[in-house]
This record gives structure tokens, sequence and C-alpha cells, in this order.
């Protein structure tokens, strides 16, 4: 348990603030998606869809990326984490920026889109640099580092070019560029930042909870993560310079072969862990798995359509990516990582002199599995309706506002020990 705590470690409020943003950001998310669904049908580039998508990628996805990397790579990585107070003053400075890059969208006040993407820029960059210190101070370096590194610089290049977006939105700066700076950008933070972020955190978090971390193939997770990279780079470069399709063809083959080998080396963690119950992240991140390596062939074939941006699979594949991929893997993770955050700031001192809970007697696993079962089926309903297959419906939502609240009721759970112990069925841990 102590794996994910110790002197490296910073004070639990820090992380906690960015969880508490993430946890906010999805929740209005979920409550918007019946209004906003046949938006994203008829103008998937229209600005409130914009302001609601990018609601989920910052302010929902990238705070918890920020808050568990602040409290997990200093410990995966032995060294302590090199400006507390700094990435405490970057939370205030990230939720500014979120908050007017929001508005300059959803309401359409543009000046504000350049210094509220400036803000969320700097703290990009911060995060890239103190992983990088942090990564040079380490004692080794491990596939968690390798893909950690690799994310973090691959955000802050997707920054300056959503920079640039935002930017042409004030002026047209860009020009005839939009389009394919806009795909550049797409691909560079969900697959460069986002998807490797999540596979190398995933590594870290999948072995210490199943006791398989002595089972991971370094090499194999290094040739996956390199693809990835390599493949997000390829695809980058290639349509900024203008280079021939069949480059960017190349790159999406390459980040579907990276999945393909990543999700056989968890596959094979699973298999030969050495705690064989089932851990309440496992069917998450088994759903999630699953979905993104659907996404990554999906790619693939995109690359062959003559205006992928104006596609309907294109709009698919991003929702699935998001909501069915990469939601459904911090969900699963925050399972684990909240109670083990919590537990740590209210039992850690009175294990041993009384009875206290165990970390998966402080939220409700019923609940965790439905909620995912719903969450799935909306996911999926809607991924039918984005393709034509199903009618434009606002109801087609309400799998994703029953999973929503059932993973909301678990985090009320989860929370309510924060303050103190809870008198609840408890064993000694």
């Amino acid at each position: 348990m102590m794996q994910m705590s110790g002197r490296n470690a910073v004070p639990l409020q820090i992380p906690a603030k960015y969880m508490v943003v993430s946890l906010l950001s999805l929740l209005t998310w979920v409550l918007l998606a019946p209004w906003m669904l046949d938006d994203a049908m008829r103008a998937p580039l229209s600005f409130p869809v914009i302001a609601w998508v990018h609601l989920l990628t910052i302010g929902c996805i990238g705070s918890m990326i920020l808050g568990a990397s602040v409290q997990l790579v200093p410990v995966a990585l032995q060294v302590p984490f090199p400006a507390v107070r700094v990435a405490d003053w970057f939370w205030a400075i990230w939720v500014a920026g979120i908050v007017l890059f929001e508005l300059g969208f959803s309401r359409q006040i543009l000046p504000l889109l350049v210094p509220g993407a400036t803000m969320l820029g700097i703290v990009l960059v911060g995060y890239a640099i103190a992983i990088t210190t942090m990564a040079r101070r380490a004692p080794h370096l491990d596939t968690v580092a390798w893909h950690l590194l690799a994310a973090s610089w691959l955000a802050v290049s997707g920054f300056l070019m959503g920079w640039m977006l935002a930017l042409t939105n004030v002026n047209g700066v860009l020009g005839g560029m939009l389009m394919p700076i806009l795909a550049a950008h797409i691909v560079c933070m969900m697959v460069g930042w986002i998807g490797l972020t999540l596979l190398g955190v995933g590594y870290k978090l999948i072995g210490m909870f199943t006791l398989a971390e002595r089972t991971l193939d370094q090499h194999r997770a290094n040739v996956s993560g390199a693809l990835i990279a390599g493949g997000t780079l390829t695809i980058v470069l290639a349509i900024l310079a203008g280079w021939p399709r069949t480059t960017v063809s190349i790159g999406a083959i390459l980040i579907a072969w990276g999945v393909i080998i990543a999700t056989l080396e968890i596959a094979r963690m699973y298999q030969k862990r050495m705690r064989k119950a089932i851990d309440v992240h496992m069917p998450f991140a088994i759903a999630a798995l699953a979905v993104l390596l659907v996404c990554s062939v999906s790619l693939a074939v995109l690359t062959f359509v003559a205006e992928p941006l104006g596609n309907r699979l294109t709009v698919t594949t991003v929702w699935l990516a998001l909501v069915g991929g990469f939601l459904v893997a911090i969900q699963g993770f925050f399972y684990k990582i909240s109670t083990f955050l919590i537990w740590l700031h209210t039992y850690a001192p009175l294990a041993g002199k009384v009875a206290v809970p165990q970390l998966d007697r402080m939220y409700d696993r019923r609940i965790a599995f439905i909620g995912l079962g719903a969450w799935m089926a909306g996911a999926l309903v809607i991924a039918m309706m984005l393709l034509g297959w199903l009618p434009i419906w606002w109801g087609w939502s309400i799998g994703l506002w029953a999973g929503g609240a059932l993973f909301a009721t678990n985090v009320g759970l989860i929370a309510r020990h924060w303050r103190g112990p809870v008198s609840a069925p408890a064993r000694q841990s």
C-alpha cells in the first residue's frame, strides 16, 4: 500500500484539488450531454461543441492526469517533486485557464481564448519540465518514466498547435492551414498525451493492484510506447509538412501496432498476476483497452478517407476513444487511487490502534460495476447514433446519466471518509 506514498510524495491536498476539478468537469459534461448531442451530430466543429469537448479533455481528463501525476510520478521515479509550491500555484492557473477557455468558446467571447490557452500552456510546460527534472534525477528509468516523458512533451507540442488554433479564431492567422493543424492537434493530444500517459500509468497501477509488477516485460512495453509516440509524431509532421497521405497512414498503422502490443502485454500481466481476485479496476481497464484497440484500427482506416474531419467515422472514433476508452480507464483507476489517498489521510494514523476499513469497503463494488455497464451502454448507443445507425435522440444519453450518477454515488461514499473515520462495516486492514 505504501508504494503510492512515501517521502517523495507531495501533500495529499494538492492532487486532491486537481481531482475535484476533474470530477466536477465530468459531472457537468455528463449533465450537458442530452442538449449537446444534436449539435455534435450536425455541427461537430461549432463553438458550443468545442467548449463541451474541451470541458471533457482539459477539465476532466487533463486535470486528472495532472493530479494523479503529481502524486504518483515522484513515488514511481523515487525522487522528490521538484517544486511542490509551484504545483499548488499551477492549480489556480489551470483552473483560471479552463474558465477563460470555456467562456471564450461557449459564450463566443473570442478574446478570452488566447489568454485562457496561454494559462493552460504554462501549466503543461511546467508539467513537462517537472517530469523531465525528476527523470534526470531518478536512479533508473523504466518504461513508465519513458511513457510519461514522451507524453509530457507531446502535450506541449499539442498545446502549441492548440494555441495557434485559439489565436486564429481571433485573427485568422492560420488561414488555409486551420483544418490540417486541427487534425494534428487532435492526434497529438489524444494519442500522444492522454493515450501514452494512461498507458504508462496503467502499467504501474495494474502491476501494483494485482501484484504483477515483476511480470511486466519492459522491452515489449518500451516498443509499444515507441510505436505509439513515433506514429503520433509521424502523423503530426506529415500533416504539418504536407507529406504524402501514405505517410499519415504509416503513422496510424504504427499507433495501431503499438496499441495491440500494449493490449497483449497487459493481458499477460493479468494472466500472471499473483492476486487472483477480480480487482475493481479490471473490468474498466479491459473495456477501455477493447475500445481503444478498435479506435486505433479506425484511425488507420480514416487516413484513407478523402476528408476525414468531415466523416461520421471520425466523430465516432473521437467519441469512443474519449468516452468509452479514456474516461472508463480513469474511472477504474480512480476507485483505487482516491481510496488510497483518503485512507492514507484519515486512517493511516489509526492503523494498528483501532479497526480501520479496507480500501474496497470505502465504496460499493456493485454500484461500480453496474455504473460501468450503464456507461458503456450509453457510449456505444450514442456511437451508433453518430454513425447514423440510430435516429438522433437526446434519450440515448440516459446510459451516461445513469453511469455518471452511480459513479458520483461511489465518489460520495469515498469522499465522506476524508473528514474523519466513518462508522461503517470495517475490518482490520
